[in-house]
């Protein structure tokens, strides 16, 4: 079994799409979960809840999830990185090597399906450079450089190395070379270039089958192909009973691209409640606005999707956040907190055949306050946003998705695709 440790939830359901993809049966599981029994699968998904954390704390969380998966029986490790390089990265890398000793690994951040490149070193999204890309203005981790071997040398005291595009489009042998060339004593961490999806197919033949990967999603595609198959696929259907509820999407993300899936939908008669940002960092805000779900909790018993979101003032937000004694971090917590609470009171009066979540944060508090301790990947939507089946006592569909996925017609896709996953 394949052991993967991703710092958030739709990024651990991310890579779950792509090992998914490969042919591979998934499961993940969030942060904190209990199972009497861990369900059968040939790659098993930890979520640490990490990234919003300290390189310190990250540190300890990914060490703990080696540990665990280590003593389920896994031999190799893949962990999962943003392919934006947000997050703690280092640090994380820095706990898995230390946990295997292990003194070599491959990186990779590129994503070229979903636009992410890395040429010389220097990652790209859709053309841009990283710190000139929408990333720049993240809320909680502003992106203001683009070389991401710099970066990585910021975040660990190991050697990082560049191979670049050169070398992996002569092939594995090149790659193998080059490795080897730039090894040294203490640790090496290879960042590796990657252009397009062939440049990952070279690299995963390259190093499927080191101990540990550090890599976007992307990758995971092609080290799947090299992982055995055991465990049997889980069914594409839901028995649910014609007429259950209509399909709730939380939106927590701010990106560009979340703010346009949402206002398309809107566009095409889905029914939407927006919250005020600002309200929501306070109780008394909070408790304001339980009373405003009540049209989204008939819309759903009616059998009709609806979305809740916040509004996309960030600036003014984080402002009235400091006002209040909060930083970047609690502000964006502390929303995703009570969009969880909501979308259990939703969940609990309209009963949804099934839930889209945006954001790694929304996400991990939705599946909190619905004691939902993980899910089985069942398929793909759109490149890296899977869908799934809840474990646990509640049965819903579910498709999780990191903020910067997805095209514009994406939730009206996830939509119709959950509605598709209803037995007659």
């Amino acid at each position: 079994m394949l052991g993967v440790i991703a710092d958030d939830l739709t990024g651990a359901n991310d890579v779950g799409a792509m090992l998914h993809r490969a042919g591979l049966t998934v499961c993940v599981l969030a942060y904190g979960a209990k199972l009497e029994e861990t369900p059968l699968c040939d790659a098993l998904v930890l979520d640490t809840n990490s990234r919003l954390l300290t390189p310190q704390q990250a540190y300890q969380r990914v060490r703990q999830a080696a540990q665990t998966l280590a003593q389920l029986g896994c031999k190799r490790f893949y962990k999962k990185l943003c392919s934006v390089f947000r997050g703690n990265i280092g640090a994380e890398l820095d706990a898995l090597a230390d946990f295997l000793e292990e003194h070599s690994i491959p990186v990779v951040a590129a994503f070229p399906e979903n636009g992410r490149v890395t040429r010389n070193a220097v990652h790209y999204v859709h053309g841009k450079k990283l710190e000139d890309s929408e990333f720049r203005h993240d809320p909680i981790h502003p992106m203001t450089e683009s070389n991401l071997v710099d970066i990585l040398r910021k975040q660990t005291e190991r050697r990082v190395c560049h191979i670049g595009w050169k070398a992996v489009q002569a092939g594995t042998k090149s790659c193998h070379e080059a490795m080897s060339a730039s090894s040294g004593p203490g640790g090496t961490y290879f960042l590796f270039d990657a252009v397009e999806s062939k440049d990952l197919q070279v690299i995963a033949q390259t190093v499927a089958d080191r101990p540990v990967i550090g890599a976007s999603s992307a990758l995971a595609e092609y080290v799947g192909r090299f992982v055995d198959r055991r465990a049997p696929r889980p069914a594409l259907t839901l028995p649910l009973a014609a007429g259950a509820g209509g399909v709730l999407s939380v939106c927590g993300s701010v990106t560009p691209q979340t703010q346009a899936q949402i206002a398309w939908a809107r566009t095409q008669g889905v029914l939407g409640l927006e919250l005020e940002s600002v309200a929501l960092l306070s109780a008394a805000g909070s408790e304001r606005v339980q009373e405003k779900i009540l049209p989204l909790i008939d819309q759903i018993r009616r059998g009709q999707p609806a979305i809740i979101h916040p509004s996309f003032n960030v600036g003014e937000t984080q402002q009235a956040g400091e006002r209040l004694g909060l930083t970047r971090t609690s502000v964006g917590q502390q929303i995703s907190r009570v969009l969880g609470e909501l979308t259990a009171a939703i969940t609990e009066a309209g009963q949804p055949t099934g839930l889209i979540i945006s954001g790694g944060e929304t996400a991990t508090q939705v599946f909190e306050h619905l004691d939902i301790p993980g899910n089985l990947i069942t398929g793909e939507v759109e490149p890296g946003i899977p869908s799934g089946v809840s474990l646990g006592r509640r049965q819903l569909a579910t498709i999780l998705k990191p903020g910067g996925f997805g095209s514009p017609e994406f939730l009206l896709k996830s939509i119709k695709h959950i509605q598709n996953l209803q037995q007659p």
